[in-house]
Parts: structure tokens; C-alpha cells; sequence
């Protein structure tokens, strides 16, 4: 275990630790569950320490593709369940608002959206985002995933 893993979890249970050392030591399996854990809002920083440790092993580009496809994953879940209460009526008022108040054009609040993925932010907040312009589903899961394999490339390259 280097010194940044054992930093970053010495003080957490036993039990999360031994959680964080397996995936780690998992290979591109371990990319995979490390991408969905970087595109939530509270796990981002241990995914992105997991993926540190997984690149000593392994090679960096192949893990960011594995890390990026588990991260669109995610992406796309949160997308679809936007879309899916949007189509309820549910998110209505807010597209009205969001194209009429706020007046962003949809390109860049997709713009906005790709460099929200790209960065260590939240994907919530871009997918919510993209989810009230007429992206397509399968348009959004392919911009996510080369996103996410950019920012986690970048992530990766400084932390080498």
C-alpha cells in the first residue's frame, strides 16, 4: 500500500479499508467499480485514489476507458431518471424556466455539461443539466464517456 492510500484511508473502519484495498488491487474490474464511484458527488476523491493506486499495475489509458465506461454508466443512470420525471411533467417547469429565464442555449448548457464531466465535479449537476436540452440518450452516454476517460486521464497524469 503506498503512502497516499494509506493516508487517505488510515483512519476509516477496518472493514471500508480492506473494501478500498480489494478494488484497488482488482485490475480493470476494479477501474470499472472506481468509475462509478468517481461520478458521484461523495465518493469522487477515493475513486480518484483508487485509480492512483490501480495505474502503478496497469496500464493508464486501458483503465480510464474501463473507469470512463463505469463512470457514463452512472451518468447515464442519472440522465434517464431526469428524462423519465421530465416526462411526467415532473421537471416541466423548470425546462420553461431554464429556456425562457435563464435563456442558455441548449449547446451551451451541453458545453457546460461536458466540462462539468471532464472535471472532478459533480456529474449530477451536468447530467441534470443536459437532461433539459434535446440531447439524445444515446448522444449524452457517448459525450459522457469520452468525458470522463478526458478527466480521468488528466487526473491520472497529474497524480503520476
Amino acid at each position: 500500500m503506498s503512502g497516499l492510500m494509506a493516508v487517505a484511508i488510515g483512519t476509516l473502519f477496518p472493514s471500508v479499508r480492506d473494501l478500498l484495498l480489494t478494488i484497488a488491487s482488482a485490475g480493470y474490474i476494479g477501474a470499472f467499480l472506481a468509475g462509478i464511484l468517481y461520478g458521484t458527488a461523495f465518493t469522487s476523491s477515493t475513486a480518484t485514489i483508487i485509480l492512483f493506486e490501480l495505474t502503478k499495475d496497469n496500464n493508464p489509458v486501458l483503465a480510464a476507458i474501463i473507469a470512463g465506461l463505469g463512470c457514463a454508466l452512472y451518468d447515464f443512470s442519472v440522465f434517464a431518471i431526469f428524462r423519465q420525471q421530465e416526462s411526467r411533467g415532473m421537471f416541466t417547469m423548470i425546462r420553461q424556466k431554464f429556456y425562457h429565464q435563464v435563456s442558455l442555449p441548449p449547446w451551451l448548457a451541453n458545453t457546460l455539461g461536458i466540462l462539468i464531466i471532464a472535471s472532478p465535479l459533480p456529474d449530477e449537476l451536468s447530467a441534470s443539466l443536459m437532461s433539459l436540452t434535446t440531447l439524445k440518450a444515446w448522444q449524452f452516454a457517448i459525450i459522457s464517456w469520452l468525458a470522463n476517460i478526458a478527466g480521468i486521464l488528466v487526473i491520472i497524469s497529474l497524480g503520476r
